[in-house]
């Protein structure tokens, strides 16, 4: 006599139906796009700049996805004895501050471990569809105190700032 094997094999086509309906049903995450707009003709190129000196420069973002998602960036810079030689910030009553130190009020950027938070608080910290952030920074100073030698390695290395930027579509969320 031969066994059943119809109980089995309707298992294991019941089985991958129900996988095949939880994946289906599983809530997909959208794909998140930021796009940089620079504040300054980069076509301009890059001045040589003497140490504490001070030149305008700049990048905002804007939420081309079609959910809200909270935006951070990383400023990354050449390093001289530990110390960042080029910092990004803004020009305050004529006085230079780094980025994300200053009271940003209702809408602005933040400083939180190493990194420049979008806030607003009248969205909760999201940037809605569409929107554009305010200026991450509006200048770009060289370090005060360099000295000749530490002036000649940053020609050598071509010094520029970088910029991660990341967005998370729901808090707790992983930065894309």
């Amino acid at each position: 006599m031969r066994p059943r094997r119809w109980p089995g094999a309707l298992a294991l086509v019941l089985a991958a139906a129900l996988w095949g309906l939880g994946y289906w049903l599983e809530p997909q995450r959208e794909e998140l796009r930021l796009e940089a707009v620079a504040l300054t003709d980069p076509a301009e190129g890059a001045p040589l700049l003497k140490p504490g000196q001070t030149v305008p420069g700049g990048v905002a973002y804007i939420n081309r996805s079609q959910a809200g998602c909270r935006v951070r960036v990383k400023v990354c810079a050449p390093e001289l004895n530990g110390e960042p030689a080029l910092l990004a910030g803004n020009l305050v009553e004529g006085r230079f501050q780094e980025a994300g130190t200053g009271g940003a009020g209702q809408e602005g950027w933040v400083r939180r471990a190493g990194y420049l938070y979008y806030q607003n608080a009248r969205t909760g910290d999201l940037l809605p569809p569409g929107r554009q952030t305010p200026a991450a920074y509006t200048a770009v100073q060289l370090r005060e105190g360099l000295d000749p030698d530490q002036l000649d390695t940053l020609r050598d290395w071509g010094a520029e700032l970088y910029l991660v930027a990341q967005a998370q579509q729901e808090e707790g969320g992983d930065w894309r």
